[in-house]
């Protein structure tokens, strides 16, 4: 298939397929807030629910282009990997005789953001625009929800939040209850930035993603530096205020692996920027340590958060050692909520402080854990295989998008961040459509 030669239309003169995806992409930053508001406000259910019907229609029109233009579907190894990884949790959960529920929740989770993967894929080169105008809908509509959140965060306050949803039980993470203005940091007595999502590491997660596309889009101008810079220092110190662990760490590795990658190059014709870059860090860093000296051990350490991490962890991974072929889909948090009954129950008797066995065993705090756990050795090998395809891919290509990419893989082995679907897709829908670019493809 060739590349179309459309790429500069307008919005108006879009294709329908296009159309449908913008709103898509320009929805996705504000799926959260619009669903806490039209459900707790305005008592409108199934909001939520919008991205997944925007991506049953972009199927639908895809499919319908391809049977239109009698094109034929090209697939390789990301392709196989991903159906791989669909067909062995399937049988597995057909073995299990598991009921519908598990199918529909674990799909959701499991399966969504690789399904809208693998289509803009293969839908790119049915698209009238580039990937970099795709892009710019994120950038503007995520810049519009992130000012928001810091207006909200410094100027109002987050109990405006309040009068749109959230609720006021601090730090609460229980099923069923209002997403809190904010969550704290026990022993530390600082607000952990959410933003207008529904918890700091998702704010996280998306700032992974959004803070490379940012960079992508003012590092090849040669005008207002000066006001992207400013805008780049707000954003780390955005980030920075979520005090989320597992994502600076992803962030680090990402990073490290670029610099190795690309080491020659920075070192050579990026100097500079190395320098004013490893010079904002340090000053950062060091002011950090001065403001924060007395809280580092509850804000590094958390020693109750971390025991309990472990805890479930070295649960899950005992779990996947008594069943090594896997337990089948929503056996395994986040999706196991919605089929049992016993979870939400044992949930609200957690608000209570009764005991913590059910929690403790089905929620090991680790995407990749819970991928052993659900599709056994096989299918957490077809899931590394689908991750690590595309890291390769996109390291040689796309240095921004694989540090997104990457980030949020290595962030997944301490969370369930898969499970802030809204990123997922997003991030899912960008790399689709780079995978598909010439330049990834020209030395197949």
């Amino acid at each position: 298939m060739s590349k179309n030669p459309q790429r500069s239309l307008t919005f108006n003169k879009l294709p329908i397929l296009d159309k449908t995806l913008v709103v898509l992409i320009g929805f996705l930053p504000w799926s959260i807030f619009s669903g806490i508001f039209f459900g707790n406000v305005l008592h409108i259910s199934g909001v939520n629910f919008i991205k997944e019907l925007l991506l049953a229609l972009l199927a639908m029109l895809v499919g319908w282009q391809y049977y239109q233009r009698k094109l034929t579907p090209k697939f390789d190894l990301i392709d196989m990997s991903a159906l791989s990884f669909v067909v062995i949790l399937t049988a597995i959960s057909l073995f299990h005789g598991l009921s519908l529920g598990h199918y529909f929740y674990g799909g959701r989770y499991d399966f969504e953001w690789i399904f809208a993967l693998i289509l803009l894929k293969h839908a790119a080169p049915l698209l009238s625009w580039s990937y970099a105008r795709f892009a710019n809908i994120l950038f503007w509509s995520g810049w519009v929800a992130l000012a928001l959140w810091i207006f909200i965060r410094f100027v109002v306050g987050v109990d405006v939040l309040l009068y749109f949803g959230y609720g006021a039980n601090l730090s609460n993470w229980t099923l069923g209850w209002q997403v809190p203005i904010y969550h704290g940091v026990e022993g530390a007595n600082v607000q952990r930035f959410q933003g207008i999502f529904d918890g700091p590491n998702p704010a996280w997660a998306f700032l992974l993603l959004y803070i490379p596309l940012y960079a992508a889009y003012f590092l090849p101008r040669k005008t207002y530096h000066y006001l992207a810079s400013l805008g780049g220092i707000v954003l780390i110190i955005t980030l920075l205020y979520t005090y989320s662990r597992s994502a600076v760490l992803g962030l680090i590795v990402a990073l490290a692996i670029v610099g190795l990658y690309h080491s020659r190059t920075l070192f050579t014709k990026h100097r500079k920027t190395l320098l004013i870059t490893g010079t904002i860090t340090s000053i950062i860093v060091v002011l950090s340590l001065v403001f924060f000296n007395e809280r580092l051990s509850e804000l590094i350490l958390r020693k109750s958060s971390t025991d309990g991490h472990a805890l479930r962890m070295t649960n899950g991974i005992n779990s996947f050692l008594e069943h090594p072929l896997g337990q089948g889909l929503a056996t395994a948090w986040p999706a196991y909520r919605y089929v049992s009954s016993e979870g939400f129950t044992q949930n609200v008797e957690l608000q209570q402080g009764t005991n913590k066995k059910l929690e403790d065993n089905k929620i090991p705090e680790s995407w990749h854990i819970q991928i052993l756990m659900e599709g056994g050795i096989f299918g957490f090998a077809a899931f590394a295989a689908f991750l690590l395809l595309i890291a390769y891919k996109l390291v040689k290509y796309d240095t921004f998008l694989f540090i997104s990419w990457t980030a949020i893989a290595i962030m997944a082995i301490f969370l369930h961040i898969y499970e802030a679907t809204f990123v997922a897709l997003l991030l899912a829908i960008l790399v689709g459509i780079k995978l598909w670019s010439p330049q990834l493809n020209q030395h197949k």
